[in-house]
């Protein structure tokens, strides 16, 4: 959990003293940020959709 939460807030100077937290709170970030990291793949996949059906449809016109 920690390292994929590392990964995603690294640039940040907002993160957490990691010793100060209890599993309860670790588990309830890597949720949320599990959560929003899903949810920026899904755009990235739609976007993607978008694209190939915008190249297909001006194929066949």
């Amino acid at each position: 959990m920690w390292e994929f939460i590392d990964n995603i807030m690294r640039p940040n100077e907002l993160v957490p003293d990691k010793t100060i937290l209890t599993y309860e709170q670790v588990h309830a970030i890597y949720s949320k940020l599990s959560e929003i990291d899903e949810m920026f793949k899904e755009f990235v996949q739609i976007n993607i959709l978008k694209k190939e059906l915008y190249k297909l449809d001006n194929n066949s016109k």
